[in-house]
């Protein structure tokens, strides 16, 4: 199974980040604003990116500012983030533009987040413990 590194993650969530909050500029210039219900994705796109950024700065990871959230409670609300983004272009009624963007956002985020250490390199001693979020659910399923 591959293994993403915790700061591999957090990069990823920079970028992630900046691309939704730039999001409104970029779909306003590829469709001269022609767009279904493009309202609502300038509005939720930035917001969505700062909620990541802001997520990706309080985890304790090593891109991390504050380390105020653990990379288990990071990688939950990771699933959660993904499958909103994958449930609002249908109950929004986007536009195709947007909406299969978004659906595969959301799914590229869920394989972020199974597929992520649970733990920071700084962190990381020979344990027993999961490697990764996935895994770690596994493990409690089979309990």
């Amino acid at each position: 199974m591959i293994r993403i590194p915790t700061r591999a993650h957090g990069i990823m969530d920079m970028v992630y980040s900046a691309a939704l909050m730039a999001a409104p500029v970029v779909l306003k210039a590829m469709t001269d604003g022609r767009l279904k219900n493009q309202g609502t994705a300038n509005k939720l796109l930035p917001t969505i990116g700062a909620g990541i950024l802001a997520q990706g700065l309080m985890t304790n990871h090593e891109t991390g500012a504050v380390k105020a959230i653990d990379m288990k409670t990071h990688m939950a609300m990771d699933l959660g983030v993904s499958a909103l983004m994958m449930a609002v272009p249908y109950v929004a009624k986007l536009d195709n533009r947007i909406k299969y963007p978004m659906i595969a956002l959301g799914v590229l985020g869920i394989g972020l987040a199974l597929m992520t250490k649970t733990k920071p390199s700084y962190e990381q001693a020979p344990t027993e413990e999961p490697d990764t979020f996935l895994e770690h659910v596994e493990k409690k399923a089979t309990k």
